[in-house]
């Protein structure tokens, strides 16, 4: 269920694969970012809000491509850990509970 809904934006955002700079996908159930396409195009993407999704898993290939990312905000999931998720930037994450 999860891959369908994520291959659906796909085609939803292709249009905006170059300009789009600011997504947010809160509130959408996602519990993992596999089979992601529609983010690895989007070129210009730099703030990503992932909050109040079901995340339990992150990995490094969830973020091929988005190169300018540089805001990833996962507020309010259910991630316990995270390991390096790119070699090539120096992020700094902060998990936080829901309330």
């Amino acid at each position: 269920m999860i891959c369908m809904c994520l291959k659906y934006y796909f085609n939803i955002f292709q249009p905006f694969s170059t300009t789009l700079i600011n997504l947010n996908l809160q509130n959408n159930q996602f519990r993992s970012l596999k089979n992601n396409y529609f983010l690895r195009r989007l070129e210009q993407l730099r703030t990503l809000d992932l909050s109040k999704n079901q995340l339990n898993e992150l990995t490094r290939q969830d973020f091929i491509g988005l190169k300018r990312l540089d805001t990833l905000i996962l507020r309010q999931n259910k991630l316990t850990y995270l390991t390096s998720v790119d070699n090539q930037r120096n992020w700094r994450f902060r998990l936080e509970s829901a309330k």
